[in-house]
C-alpha cells in the first residue's frame, strides 16, 4: 500500500514538474534582431502571437556568405521556436528588397508542403498596398504568395481603431493577433510623400512588458504625421518603448528627433552592413544617443561602427576612435568606430543580438556578440587612452592592423596585447619597432596562442633580433611576414 502512495506520488510530482517546464517556456517571449548585413530581419516569439517575422531581405550580406546560407541561418533560429500547430506570419514592411528578397526561402524551408502552411496557419502582411510590390525582388515574392494561395493582406485593408492610434487587419484574414502583445502603429502611406519608404509599416510589440518599437525605413514626414496624431490625441506616451529598431538602419536623412525623444529607448538597435548606404550615419547614431542617454541601460563594452565624423561628445561611456580629417574627406574615408558600454548595437559589429523575457519575472536578458574582428589604424588613440577600458576587457580582437602608426608607443602596447587570447593577426608593419621591444615581442609570440600572422615588413632591426623573434615561430610551425 505504502509503495502504491509513493508511487502515486511520484507521478503527480512528475507531472507538476513538466507542466511548471511547459508553462515556463511558453510564458517566455524574444525578439531577435538578425545580422543579415544591409538589410533588415526580426523574429518575434510569443505563446500568443507564435513566431512574427518582420521583414528578412539583404543587399550586403555580412562577410559575403551569400543570401542562401544567410537564409539558412534564419531557418535554423526560427525551426526550434515552431512547435506542431505553432502560428507563423510574415510582416513585409514595405515593399525594399532588403526587407522581403529572403522570405520566400524561408517559407519554402520551414513550410515545404500545403499541410505544413496549413499547420502553421501560414500568413503574409504586405505594407501598403499591392501596386508598391512592383519591383522584380517583391513582385516575385507576391506572384509566389498567390501561385501557393498564401493567405495574405495589404496595409491598406487594415481598419482604424476606436482608440484612434492603431489598425488591426480585416476580420475575415484571421491574423492571430493579440493587441496586447502587437500594435500597428501605420501600415501604409499617410501623406503625399511620394518616397518608397513612406508605407513603411509602424508596429509595437509587448514582450511581457518590455516593448519594441519597429518602424521599417518611415520617412521623416510620414514619422512625424504619426507623431502629430498621438499628440493630438493626448496619448505620446503610448509611443514610449524599451527596445526601438532606429528607423532606415539609422539613416540620418529619416531620423527624427523628437521620435527619439518620445521613445526614450534602454537598447537601440541599428541593422545595417557595410555597404555604400554609409549606414548608420554618425549624425543619427548621436542624434539617438543624445535624446536616449538618461534611459539607456549600461551593457558590456562593445565597439560600434558608423558613417561619418564622429565629434568629441565628452562621455566616458561613449568615445569615439577616429583620425581627424576634413569634412570635404567625409564620404571617402567610410567608417569609423565608438567604444561604449551603452545599449547601442549596430548588427555588421555586434551580429544577431536577442532580447528574452521571462513574463513570471518579468526579467530581460540580451544577447550579443562583443568581439569585433578587426580593428585598424583608427585603434591608435584606443589603444593610448587610460580612460577607455583595456583591450583585456570584453571588447576582443582578432586581428589589429597598426600600419604606418608610428606614434604607437610599441613598449606600451605589446604588454597589453599579451592579454587578448583571442588575437590572431598582428600587423606592426612600418611601426617604430626598437631592439629594445624585441624581448617582449617574443613573448607575445609564446604567450598568445591564437596567433598566427605577425607582419613586421618595414621594420628595421639588426639579423640578430630577427632570428630571435623567427625562432620563437620555430616551436610553432608558423612563418613570419619581415621583407
Amino acid at each position: 500500500m505504502k509503495s502504491k502512495f509513493f508511487f502515486l506520488m511520484e507521478c503527480i510530482f512528475v507531472v507538476m514538474f513538466s507542466i511548471t517546464l511547459t508553462c515556463g517556456a511558453d510564458d517566455e517571449s524574444e525578439v531577435t534582431f538578425f545580422n543579415v548585413g544591409q538589410g533588415n530581419c526580426t523574429i518575434f516569439s510569443s505563446r500568443k502571437n507564435g513566431v512574427v517575422v518582420i521583414d528578412a531581405g539583404s543587399t550586403s550580406v555580412p562577410d559575403g556568405i551569400g543570401l542562401s546560407p544567410l537564409s539558412s541561418k534564419i531557418v535554423s533560429r526560427i525551426k526550434p521556436l515552431l512547435k506542431a500547430k505553432t502560428p507563423l506570419t510574415f510582416i513585409m514592411s514595405h515593399a525594399d528588397q532588403d526587407h522581403l528578397n529572403l522570405v520566400e526561402f524561408i517559407t519554402r524551408a520551414l513550410c515545404p508542403k500545403p499541410v505544413d502552411r496549413k499547420n502553421h496557419s501560414l500568413k503574409y502582411i504586405f505594407g501598403g498596398e499591392e501596386s508598391e510590390y512592383k519591383t522584380s525582388k517583391s513582385k516575385e515574392l507576391l506572384d509566389y504568395a498567390n501561385k501557393e494561395k498564401i493567405c495574405k493582406v495589404f496595409g491598406k485593408d487594415f481598419t482604424e481603431n476606436l482608440d484612434g492610434l492603431s489598425f488591426s487587419a480585416p476580420v475575415d484574414f484571421r491574423f492571430p493577433m493579440d493587441p496586447s502583445e502587437i500594435k500597428f502603429f501605420s501600415v501604409k502611406r499617410e501623406t503625399d510623400d511620394s518616397d518608397n519608404n513612406a508605407p513603411s509599416i509602424v508596429m509595437k510589440i509587448d514582450l511581457g512588458g518590455t516593448t519594441v518599437m519597429l518602424t521599417g525605413d518611415k520617412t521623416k514626414k510620414e514619422t512625424k504625421f504619426i507623431i502629430e496624431r498621438f499628440r493630438k490625441l493626448n496619448k505620446l506616451d503610448e509611443l514610449r518603448s524599451d527596445i526601438l529598431l532606429a528607423t532606415h538602419h539609422g539613416s540620418f536623412g529619416d531620423f527624427v528627433l523628437e521620435w527619439a525623444q518620445l521613445i526614450r529607448p534602454k537598447h537601440i538597435i541599428f541593422s545595417a552592413g557595410s555597404s555604400s548606404n554609409w549606414h548608420p550615419h554618425s549624425n543619427a547614431f548621436l542624434g539617438y544617443y543624445s535624446h536616449s542617454k538618461e534611459s539607456l541601460s549600461e551593457v558590456e563594452w562593445h565597439l560600434v561602427k558608423f558613417h561619418g565624423v564622429f565629434e568629441d561628445i565628452g562621455d566616458q561611456r561613449l568615445r569615439g576612435i577616429s583620425r581627424e580629417v576634413p569634412s570635404s574627406e567625409e564620404k571617402a574615408r567610410g567608417y569609423d568606430y565608438a567604444v561604449t558600454n551603452y545599449g547601442l548595437f549596430v548588427t555588421s559589429s555586434q551580429g544577431t543580438v536577442s532580447f528574452y523575457v521571462d513574463s513570471s519575472s518579468a526579467h530581460l536578458t540580451y544577447d550579443a556578440n562583443p568581439t569585433w574582428k578587426t580593428a585598424r589604424e583608427t585603434i591608435h588613440s584606443f589603444i593610448n587612452d587610460p580612460v577607455l577600458p583595456d583591450l583585456s576587457s570584453p571588447i576582443e580582437f582578432e586581428s589589429i592592423h597598426l600600419d604606418d602608426e608610428r606614434e604607437i608607443d610599441i613598449g606600451s602596447l605589446l604588454p597589453r596585447l599579451k592579454t587578448i587570447a583571442s588575437l590572431k593577426s598582428l600587423s606592426l608593419k612600418g611601426c617604430e619597432v626598437r631592439e629594445a621591444h624585441v624581448d617582449e615581442l617574443c613573448e607575445l609570440i609564446t604567450v598568445v596562442s591564437n596567433l598566427t600572422s605577425l607582419n613586421l615588413k618595414g621594420i628595421v632591426l639588426s639579423s640578430d633580433s630577427f632570428a630571435q623573434i623567427k625562432e620563437a615561430w620555430n616551436h610553432r610551425g608558423l612563418s613570419l611576414q619581415d621583407n
